[in-house]
């Protein structure tokens, strides 16, 4: 990736992507969802907002934090009506910290997922796996 951003000034933003469908899981509640590795920039990229909370950051990383970053429908169907951010949920068996919900968005084609159903985390935690 360094290659293409030190060769293509044009690059404003890049990150990689690796998805998974993984199942989700807060109290009793658990739904399979697709899960993304990606960087930061992946929000610019996307043009994703959040609601509440942030998105991923670098200093996760670097503190080692296990963060994600949840879809508006993922935040509806597994917390209801209970606020997200600062919870924590286990993505196949792994405990993560919500850090941020993303503001519904309409999206009328994607190649995988909406982003309302997926939750994001660090593709450096990802390759973790």
């Amino acid at each position: 990736m360094q290659i293409l951003i030190d060769g293509v000034p044009t690059i404003e933003a890049i990150s990689p992507e690796v998805r998974r469908y993984l199942p989700i899981n807060f109290g009793y509640r658990t739904r399979d969802y697709t899960v993304a590795g990606v960087y930061h920039a992946f929000q610019r990229i996307r043009h994703m907002e959040v609601e509440t909370g942030r998105f991923l950051s670098d200093d996760d990383v670097q503190q080692r934090r296990r963060v994600t970053v949840i879809g508006a429908d993922v935040k509806k169907q597994i917390f209801s009506g209970l606020p997200a951010v600062d919870k924590e949920v286990k993505i196949s068996g792994i405990r993560f910290t919500v850090v941020g919900v993303l503001k519904k968005k309409t999206q009328i084609s994607n190649y995988s997922a909406p982003d309302d159903v997926t939750a994001m985390i660090h593709l450096r935690r990802w390759l973790l796996w």
